[in-house]
């Protein structure tokens, strides 16, 4: 009775494990359009980190897709943030608070 038991679990806990592995969900990349931090990319990174531009790096600002930013967070708060490398000439104390308090929400896409 107890080998039965046993392998009931087993089995209930196999089969719990399979529908927790092929029920795993992938985000889909979607426009960036959170409306501050939009302007502040594209005021600050789209003119040397957009398609077709000279200086882009190891990094792509692509407005319609959000893993585009999600992707690099960390390597951009470095360089902007932690470094303030980026962008060269510099921001205001407010682009600054607006881009730490973003980051520190969870840097949502909308």
């Amino acid at each position: 009775m107890h080998f039965r038991k046993s392998l009931f679990g087993l089995a209930l806990l196999l089969t719990g494990l399979s529908f927790s592995i092929f029920s795993c969900e992938t985000k889909e990349s979607s426009a960036f359009t959170n409306p501050t931090m939009k302007a502040f990319f594209d005021n600050n990174c789209s003119s040397c980190h957009s398609n077709g531009t000279y200086n882009a790096g190891s990094w792509l600002y692509d407005p319609s897709n959000d893993k585009s930013i999600q992707d690099h967070i960390q390597h951009i708060y470095g360089e902007v943030y932690v470094k303030k490398t980026m962008p060269p000439a510099g921001l205001s104390q407010a682009d600054m608070a607006a881009f730490k308090a973003w980051y520190d929400a969870g840097h949502p896409s909308n």
